[in-house]
């Protein structure tokens, strides 16, 4: 298994060769964009930037689009972290991921769950004329 900060060619190498081998890749990765924020045109001004690229916790993520496959992720209960399911974008390969992803899942955090789904503490007049007007 390759260090996940390393460069995209060798992730690709490593995900392409193992994506012919398996039905399902398994990833922990995390926590994403805690640490540094993980964006290619943020991280390519200066070194400054490209370090904090560096630190976003992303590891095969970063590559499942340019190797044409498919990836989910599942978080674990962790802030920004979990695994990272990754095939083949064939039908039935990504039927038998989302197979695996199900029994993975955790609970829903019961606060997070209420201060994000909660509509009415940022719309209070629902989704009608704003309440300044």
């Amino acid at each position: 298994y390759p260090d996940l900060a390393a460069d995209r060619r060798t992730l690709l190498r490593f995900l392409g060769g193992q994506l012919g081998r398996c039905d399902v890749l398994l990833s922990r990765e995390g926590p994403v964009d805690c640490a540094g924020f993980g964006d290619t045109v943020f991280g390519h001004f200066d070194e400054r930037t490209a370090a904090s690229q560096r630190r976003s916790g992303k590891g095969l993520v970063r590559v499942v689009n340019m190797a044409g496959a498919t990836a989910l992720a599942v978080p674990n209960g962790e802030l920004a972290c979990g695994l990272v399911l990754i095939c083949r974008s064939e039908p039935e390969k990504i039927a038998g991921m989302l197979r695996l992803a199900e029994p993975l899942c955790v609970p829903q955090d019961s606060l997070a769950h209420s201060y994000f789904t909660r509509f009415s503490t940022y719309f209070p007049e629902e989704f009608g004329e704003p309440s300044y007007i």
